[in-house]
């Protein structure tokens, strides 16, 4: 989850093409990985990037719009 959006983007692609479903990363796991960003690497642009990946895969969500918020 640390890796660019991108990246999980790909992975999620692949997996869903394999399984003959759509396959989303969880909101949790992407928020976490944001977190750990922002808190032990201390990068707050990923930090950012993830967060933003992660709106737009749950746009209604209240986690996700609380993130936004804070950006």
């Amino acid at each position: 989850m640390k890796k660019e959006p991108e990246a999980i983007s790909e992975y999620y692609e692949k997996l869903s093409t394999d399984l003959y479903y759509e396959v989303k990363p969880s909101m949790g796991p992407v928020n976490y990985a944001a977190d750990d960003m922002t808190n032990s690497i201390h990068s707050p642009e990923k930090c950012i990037e993830l967060l933003e990946y992660n709106a737009g895969l749950y746009p209604d969500s209240t986690w996700v719009n609380l993130a936004k918020g804070y950006k």
